[in-house]
């Protein structure tokens, strides 16, 4: 699935695709970031 459908799913279907939260993927993200 590409980032642009990924990046309008629901909360709920977004947590069904990728373990997390939409929240929560966007903290580990901006962590990832941080350390680059």
């Amino acid at each position: 699935m590409t980032y642009e459908k990924v990046k309008n799913l629901k909360a709920e279907e977004f947590k069904r695709l990728c373990g997390v939260l939409p929240e929560t993927f966007t903290q580990m993200a901006s962590l990832v970031r941080s350390l680059e």
